[in-house]
């Protein structure tokens, strides 16, 4: 057996190994995203709570339709900030 064909059997399985590494990555990424996304939506309830409680009681509604307003302006922005950078993701993997 040559030095060429050794060589050549051991980067097989690291290929294999890269891979799962990149998949793995993306996995993770991907979930951090989205636990960043579900504890974004509850600070905004507890600010909302908080909010509710420090202001008059006509004023409230006006203060929980702003926090509506944000959270809103918010998820949207964060879903076409993270759907653009996946595509983007996915196509610099394509070869």
């Amino acid at each position: 057996m040559g030095r060429l064909t050794f060589l050549v059997l051991c980067l097989e399985p690291m290929q294999e190994l890269l891979q799962q590494v990149q998949t793995t990555r993306s996995q993770t990424v991907a979930n951090f995203g989205f636990l960043s996304f579900v504890l974004i939506f509850i600070i905004q309830s507890g600010f909302m709570v908080v909010e509710s409680g420090a202001v008059r009681a006509k004023n409230v509604r006006m203060m929980i339709i702003k926090n509506y307003l944000v959270t809103s302006v918010g998820a949207g922005s964060c879903i076409a900030i993270l759907h653009s950078l996946s595509l983007y993701a996915s196509m610099s993997t394509i070869h």
